[in-house]
């Protein structure tokens, strides 16, 4: 009875054990003997592979289909001979063995291995990793991405764990700092930063860890491998539940000689603008409205700045012959651009005024308008004036002197004549020839 119970145990055992083995998720494989024949395949096992029992009869089968790359093959078997080679076929197990394994179906698993054998029985169990390495290959290509556009931007993140004041940073922070490694502690960030823009630094993250206030702060580094000085722009929070502030980190030190020259150069531009001998106003192409003018058109044009500024041309009736305007928009559209144009301007006090008109195209904000640049030259066409009626003058005066003499010519001519005709002799000898050409003629 005793037996018979022992026996009814063992079997409600193999059976409870059977089935725990067909419904586990590990792929299990059961061979035995030095011929390594197999015995068993869980349905786990064909569900993942392919392969039944009369694929694989052997594990020898196994290797090539599983492993179809030689190379690969060779180092895939080489790992398992090593681990299980070193163990004693006894109630032992070895080390996992990662692989990837090619299926019935051509599909590629990745499958952890593990193995136990008790002497009699070898089991090879598998866990498949596959979605667990295609998430962590995705993660590795988006850090690869991340670190690549780091690099590029020049900028990185890095956070800060309060209590034990260590910083981790980015590889592209790592660079920004000049150090070769990616632990580091606060005292030690706080040095590299000059000493000047330290208090600013410690202020900004007092506020951030008691007030909660925005950590946005710009400040400059000495790098701790070349000494290179750089502008660094930093924005940061606090997660108070785990005590780490995350922050990012941007180098801004070309940006910032970019941004000097932009406004250098703005400077310039201004000074040459509003101090120009030359009448300048910044207009929008299609409208003709005034955004700006320097001094020198509001003296020339006798307007205030708040007279003209947001009017058109076209309001304040500024072209004094009429047509004028729509010529010279008409030759801008042809030309895209207009040099040494000579135009009549009328002032507001109604006064006419002449100027050499220049107009170009000009970006500012990255919108198109025109640059009117207006050269007076109402003295120089005032002089030309004058000069034109002074030689009308003298021209008619000239012809009125030679009239009088033409006659005092004839007069002489005509008395010698008459002596001639009386026969005695001329008394004019100086036209005596005048008057014979003048017979012969």
């Amino acid at each position: 009875m005793v037996k018979f119970n022992q026996e009814g145990k063992l079997a409600s055992e193999e059976i409870k054990f059977k089935a725990i083995v067909d419904n586990s998720p590990l792929a299990i494989c059961i061979f035995s003997g030095t011929e390594q024949v197999v015995e068993y395949f869980n349905p786990t096992f064909t569900r993942l592979f392919g392969y039944t029992i009369e694929d694989i009869p052997k594990i020898d089968a196994w290797w090539p289909i599983a492993y179809p790359d030689k190379r690969y093959r060779d180092q895939i078997k080489s790992e398992w001979e090593e681990k299980t080679g070193q163990n004693p076929m006894t109630n032992t197990s070895v080390q996992p063995t990662e692989a990837f394994v090619t299926c019935k179906d051509g599909s590629i698993r990745f499958i952890s291995w593990g193995f136990r054998s008790n002497g009699l029985h070898t089991w090879a169990y598998g866990i498949d990793m596959t979605e667990r390495r295609q998430a962590e290959e995705k993660i590795r290509i988006s850090e690869a991405r991340l670190n690549r556009a780091e690099l590029a931007s020049k900028t990185g993140n890095w956070e800060l764990h309060i209590n034990s004041q260590k910083m981790f940073a980015s590889k592209g922070a790592v660079q920004i700092y000049g150090v070769h490694k990616d632990e580091m502690s606060y005292p030690f960030i706080k040095n590299i930063v000059l000493s000047e823009d330290r208090p600013l630094l410690n202020n900004a993250l007092k506020n951030l860890l008691e007030n909660n206030t925005p950590y946005v702060v710009e400040f400059r580094i000495e790098t701790a491998d070349t000494g290179e000085i750089k502008d660094i722009h930093s924005e940061a929070t606090f997660d108070r539940e785990k005590g780490i502030v995350y922050g990012i980190i941007q180098d801004i030190t070309q940006r910032k000689k970019v941004d000097e020259s932009i406004l250098e150069s703005a400077r310039l531009f201004s000074n040459i603008f509003y101090n120009s001998p030359a009448a300048l106003a910044i207009t929008t192409p299609e409208e003709s409205k005034i955004i700006d003018v320097n001094e020198t058109f509001l003296h020339q044009m006798e307007y205030t700045r708040d007279e003209v500024i947001g009017k058109t041309v076209a309001e304040l009736n500024m072209y004094a012959e009429k047509g004028e305007r729509d010529k010279v928009i008409d030759t801008l559209k042809k030309e895209n651009h207009i040099l040494g144009h000579e135009s009549c301007f009328r002032t507001k006090s109604g006064k006419l005024i002449y100027g050499l008109v220049s107009i170009v195209y000009v970006q500012i904000k990255g919108i198109p308008h025109l640059l009117t640049t207006v050269i007076d030259i109402t003295k120089r066409i005032e002089a030309e004036e004058k000069n034109r009626d002074q030689f009308e003058e003298l021209r008619r005066w000239h012809n009125v002197t030679l009239n009088r003499e033409t006659r005092v010519i004839e007069l002489k001519q005509e008395v010698n004549e008459l002596l001639v005709s009386m026969d005695k002799p001329i008394r004019y000898a100086s036209v005596a020839n005048e008057g014979n050409d003048s017979k012969i003629g």
